[in-house]
């Protein structure tokens, strides 16, 4: 019965347009600025990232950068593949 409240349809529909890739597995950007992410507790780091801007919808994301020392390859206005 709750499925057919339009209210609760809309609310908890998992649609391709709430996720930021849409249907695609991978999608490809521009970097907009280079961030540090802080872990939660108990853990103490500070992950390397990057905040994406997409070019199929604009959304802006934030990726995670792998491997020690990747981020000193990344400038601003690069583009990527996330």
């Amino acid at each position: 019965q709750r499925w057919n409240d339009k209210d609760y349809n809309k609310a908890n529909i998992e649609s391709k347009w709430k996720r930021a890739f849409g249907t695609t597995s991978h999608s490809s950007g521009i970097v907009i600025k280079r961030t540090t992410v802080e872990a939660k507790q108990p853990n103490s780091a500070c992950r390397k990232c990057v905040r994406v801007q997409l070019k199929k919808n604009n959304r802006g994301i934030t990726a995670f950068v792998p491997m020690d020392g990747s981020l000193d390859y990344i400038d601003e206005n690069d583009k990527v593949l996330v």
